[in-house]
């Protein structure tokens, strides 16, 4: 099998690139030799390479520059995304496509299925759901779009290793008590990825986090105990009027992920505790 990783650099490609790639032949160019930008380019490199599977890990995700750079978050979020797929029609290859719960208002106050009809709040929501479908209307009939929330890891910036860098070193933390979700190990992402590539179900909308739903605050908590810091240091505060507006709940129905026989989800909770010490160790070393 020949796999193509674009956004190798970011955490989920990064994650990719660790996990079990084992009789995979895997091709993963810098954003400075394939910016998905230059369609002509990114047509070219796909049509040549022919893969199987092309594994788009590239996004715009700063949420709130968004707002301020509308074009930019659409031209990689949903241009460049509809672009790859007309690409992987024209070659054979399936596309893997990651999305986001920010395609829907949280209003529901229930889990969100692959069904359910999206929302958007913000210019991040609306260019994430225009990405799904410039798939959809493609043609390509080899899709899988992944919906996925509240991701971290180890590698780059994320909520998850700015709270830790905060808790060991016992500084205080203000954290939105209104927002809730499912945070998700990149790493059980990739390893959700791989199990696509290998079983193959039904091309469609598929959901995927960690299981369990907390809040921003309550995750927060969490962290601030498994580092052995104090949780009271972790003030809870309410998301103001004047803020960006942001799902207030949004987790993700996992049923038809379970029902495909894809991989095993983890809870949040089980699995932050398994990756703290190792996402710690990386904070520990970045300050060196």
């Amino acid at each position: 099998m020949k796999i193509l990783i674009l956004g190798g650099s970011g955490q989920l490609g990064r994650s990719l690139l660790e996990s079990d790639l084992k009789s995979t032949e895997v091709h993963s160019p810098s954003s400075s030799f394939i910016d998905v930008t230059d369609f002509d380019r990114t047509t070219k490199y796909i049509l040549e390479l022919r893969p199987d599977f092309v594994i788009n890990a590239t996004a715009w995700t700063n949420v709130p520059g968004a707002e301020e750079s509308k074009d930019a978050a659409f031209l990689v979020n949903s241009k460049a995304v509809g672009n790859m797929a007309s690409a992987c029609k024209l070659s054979g290859a399936a596309l893997v496509h990651i999305s986001t719960d920010y395609v829907f208002d949280g209003q529901k106050g229930t889990s969100y299925s692959e069904s359910d009809s999206p929302s958007p709040l913000n210019v991040y929501g609306d260019s994430k759901l225009a990405g799904e479908n410039a798939i959809i209307n493609s043609g390509l009939e080899s899709f899988y779009i992944i919906r996925t929330s509240w991701l971290y890891s180890k590698f780059g910036e994320n909520f998850v290793k700015s709270i830790a860098a905060k808790s060991i070193k016992f500084e205080p933390s203000s954290v939105t008590d209104d927002q809730f979700g499912s945070p998700t190990f990149a790493g059980d992402l990739a390893e959700g990825i791989l199990s696509i590539l290998k079983t193959k179900p039904k091309p469609g909308i598929y959901n995927y986090s960690n299981s369990g739903v907390t809040s921003w605050f309550q995750f927060a908590q969490k962290i601030y105990q498994r580092t052995g810091s104090n949780e009271s240091l972790v003030s809870s505060r309410k998301t103001e009027s004047s803020e960006l507006k942001r799902p207030a709940y949004s987790p993700l129905d996992l049923s038809k992920w379970a029902d495909s026989g894809l991989s095993q989800i983890s809870s949040w909770e089980k699995r932050l505790i398994a990756e703290l010490p190792d996402i710690i160790a990386k904070i520990e070393r970045e300050k060196n």
